[in-house]
């Protein structure tokens, strides 16, 4: 029984290829959503990290768990989207417009798929900031603001 149970934990975090714990960073970020955000308030994060948000903060996120999000493959799909290193100022303006996101999460795997922050991002400002992560509040993109 005991064995079993320590064998699936094993596969299971190999499956997942990313860490099988919250980094310090990450945990703090999302005790000060916890402790700051409104309940309710929706947070695009990496699909990862926004299947964990919920469980530790009164927050919805824009894609989390697959059989509990909404048309989840399309949001999947927009998610990986939006932190691809490659995705330009005016697509992250696109998505945000028509999401209905509230605040944008900023962790460790989010710089790793980013390549770097959103700082300087249009349509962002920054609402939490400490060494490894920042959350931004949505503020809207223009057309003109998104362009670059």
């Amino acid at each position: 029984g005991v064995l079993w149970l320590a064998v699936l934990r094993v596969t299971g975090a190999q499956a997942l290829r990313v860490p099988f714990y919250l980094p310090t960073a990450d945990a703090a970020a999302i005790a000060w959503m916890a402790a700051n955000l409104p309940a309710g308030a929706t947070v695009l994060a990496s699909p990862t990290t926004g299947n964990v948000l919920p469980a530790y903060a009164p927050v919805r996120t824009y894609y989390g768990h697959a059989f509990e999000t909404t048309d989840a493959p399309r949001k999947l799909a927009e998610a990986d989207r939006f932190f691809a290193a490659f995705t330009t100022a005016a697509e992250r303006c696109t998505l945000l417009g028509a999401s209905g996101v509230d605040y944008v999460y900023e962790g460790t795997l989010e710089r790793g798929a980013l390549g770097g922050t959103l700082a300087g991002q249009p349509g962002l400002q920054l609402a939490y900031t400490a060494p490894g992560a920042a959350i931004y509040r949505v503020t809207g993109c223009t057309a003109a603001a998104g362009r670059g």
